[in-house]
């Protein structure tokens, strides 16, 4: 039996620092990082084309050749099939990084999350998968969702029991696999991007601190009021919108905590 070829992804929420610690892996010599990637946003028709990100963000194709295979009706395994076929002959190495918001929060892309990694799932048959997760403590997450809402003016807003159960249930995913919290990463990056480096088996480069800042090429990258210029653990935003209930009694956000370890 042939064995099948590796394929490297990367999960985590929205507002959990995902963005910023991908830019520092994207940094890292001959990776090639595809960002937010999920079937179900190209069935969707969220302009988030892992083809054509490989063409113009990385010069894997012609565009002649991405209309091609458009054309051609290719199915999204196949579209990875091929990038990644595209990236082993040049020596890359593709990290596909997880558009998780369409299966935990969903709206208004889908009416009902899924609540599973549908981006591995779709995948492992095909690959070997060597996957990680990267989290963030819920009410931090919250809080900046709020306000990227309010900056953004975000018209699906989720009500905090449906953002907190989205947290839960990708925690509970998160620790079936190894996973790292923000927090950590931003007191301590490289020993973090060294070990998430292991985990996927990518060749740790130290020049990325150099060179994260100048990253583009990835999807998401808001510049907000912590800035792009330097990674710190960041502090509470507690003037943020406010928590309509008693989170001593919510069973949601303490069933998070425990399950990644914030007390």
């Amino acid at each position: 039996m042939t064995a099948k070829p590796p394929l490297r992804l990367i999960h985590h929420l929205a507002r959990s620092g995902g963005t910023i610690l991908c830019k520092c892996l994207g940094s890292m010599s001959d990776v090639v990082l595809l960002s937010e990637v999920n079937p179900a946003a190209v069935a969707a028709g969220v302009p988030l084309e892992p083809l054509f990100q490989a063409a113009f963000w990385f010069r894997l194709f012609k565009l002649r050749d991405v209309e091609a295979m458009a054309r051609a009706g290719m199915s999204f395994v196949d579209r990875i099939a091929v990038i990644a076929e595209r990236c082993a002959a040049r020596g890359d190495i593709l990290v596909l990084r997880d558009w998780t918001f369409v299966d935990f929060l969903g709206k208004p892309y889908v009416d009902q999350p899924s609540y599973r990694l549908g981006l591995a799932e779709c995948l492992r048959d095909r690959f070997e998968l060597r996957q990680v997760a990267t989290v963030r403590h819920p009410l931090d997450q919250w809080l900046s969702w709020q306000n990227f809402r309010r900056e953004h003016h975000w018209q699906h807003p989720f009500t905090f029991d449906e953002f907190i159960r989205a947290c839960r249930r990708f925690a509970e995913q998160a620790v079936a696999m190894r996973w790292y919290r923000y927090e950590d990463f931003a007191g301590d990056r490289d020993r973090v991007l060294t070990a998430i480096c292991g985990d996927l088996q990518i060749p740790f480069d130290p020049r990325y601190a150099s060179l994260w800042p100048l990253y583009h090429t990835i999807t998401g990258d808001v510049q907000g009021a912590r800035g792009q210029k330097s990674i710190e653990p960041p502090p509470r935003r507690e003037k943020g919108a406010p928590v309509p209930v008693d989170l001593d009694r919510h069973e949601d956000y303490q069933a998070t905590l425990r399950l990644l370890g914030y007390t």
